[in-house]
């Protein structure tokens, strides 16, 4: 049984959709070949790097969020270049005199 897609999905599909004609009309202007890995590992790399952002690097829960199984994830990040932010270095409180 097949769901109904709902507005906001329906928003992002558009959205793309715009994106990857222009983008595909671009490269076939230029002659280029093999453009769905290409595509695949644009869209990919920030979906998974928000959601990782979003489960605070929870991979289990990232995993579970994104339909993938936990090493298949931990494979994509590192296949993807995708890096934990370091924390932001915090002065040290002063106390008052």
């Amino acid at each position: 049984m097949t769901s109904k897609p709902r507005k906001q999905d329906e928003k992002l599909e558009e959205s793309l959709e715009v994106k990857v004609r222009e983008f595909a009309n671009r490269m076939t202007l230029s002659g280029a070949k093999n453009l769905h890995p290409l595509v695949i590992r644009a869209v990919e790399k920030p979906l998974i790097a928000q959601i990782l952002k979003e489960t605070k690097w929870n991979q289990v829960q990232a995993a579970l969020v994104l339909g993938l199984n936990r090493n298949t994830l931990r494979k994509k990040i590192r296949e993807l270049g995708i890096q934990r932010p370091r924390p932001s270095v915090r002065e040290p409180r002063r106390r008052g005199l």
